[in-house]
């Protein structure tokens, strides 16, 4: 199977891991993408080098924080001003990890974790299925693909001692992931649920994970799944005929036992 190249996607958190890797995956599928992150200048140069790879302007770059519910609404009105029609691909990648048991994490930073974890990933999920639910209702006829993307965490799935505080965030989105696929399945809206175990990218250096105990554990395990293992699924998932659903998928290192 292959994606049709009439699509248009919403990728959050799109400048960087496995956002950015999705990104270039979708747009060389042919797929329009609208992207979000906060440093326009990783934007702007995503920009220019689609149109110099692809040769017409298929990445728009929206720069802003997807904490704030406006900047969501300027993502799927980019999508209508640009490419002229809602998107039908909406991934929910904007997220941020924390180190540290509940007792020894930075409890200064528990209400971003969780206001950019689970309250804007909420807000992601009820825009993106509002639109599509819309654009449902012209096509009960003939259905039309549509899919939300979310990104969990195995970390959602299995308690790890190492970041339970981010881990509860996880756990949260996994629930509303699953409530959202119940929603949206009878209207042909695929709702997929995404559990990378360790991935090499800038996540870790982000979140301020110790380095060298983070290259220790891929000498143990590695190596560590990359942005491209995970979109390559994620381009996997969504080129599927429209009633067949990979509704919620692991993807660790093969030596990872746990988490």
């Amino acid at each position: 199977m292959s994606l049709k190249s009439d699509r248009i996607a919403v990728v959050t958190g799109a400048s960087a891991g496995i956002g950015m890797a999705t990104v270039h995956k979708l747009l060389e599928a042919g797929i329009r993408v609208v992207g979000c992150a906060r440093r326009p200048d990783r934007l702007h140069a995503m920009e220019q080098e689609a149109q110099e790879r692809h040769g017409r302007r298929c990445f728009v770059g929206v720069a802003g924080d997807v904490r704030d519910p406006a900047t969501i609404e300027r993502l799927l009105s980019t999508c209508m001003e640009v490419f002229g029609g809602a998107p039908d691909i909406f991934l929910v990648n904007a997220g941020k990890g924390l180190p540290g048991s509940i007792l020894r994490s930075d409890q200064t930073k528990w209400e971003e974790l969780f206001q950019l974890n689970c309250l804007s990933a909420l807000h992601q999920m009820k825009a993106a299925a509002s639109v599509m639910l819309e654009t449902a209702e012209r096509h009960a006829g003939a259905p039309k693909a549509q899919d939300i993307v979310v990104l969990g965490s195995i970390v959602g799935r299995h308690l790890s001692p190492v970041n339970p505080v981010y881990g509860a965030t996880k756990y949260a989105v996994h629930s509303l992931a699953e409530a959202l696929r119940r929603d949206l399945a009878p209207h042909w809206i695929r709702v997929t649920l995404i559990e990378p175990g360790t991935v090499a990218t800038e996540f870790q250096d982000a979140a301020g994970y110790d380095a060298a105990a983070f290259a220790d554990y891929e000498r143990q395990i590695g190596p560590f799944v990359t942005g491209d293992d995970v979109a390559n699924f994620i381009l996997f998932a969504l080129s599927q005929p429209t009633h067949v659903h990979f509704n919620n998928v692991v993807i660790r290192p093969t030596r990872q036992t746990y988490p």
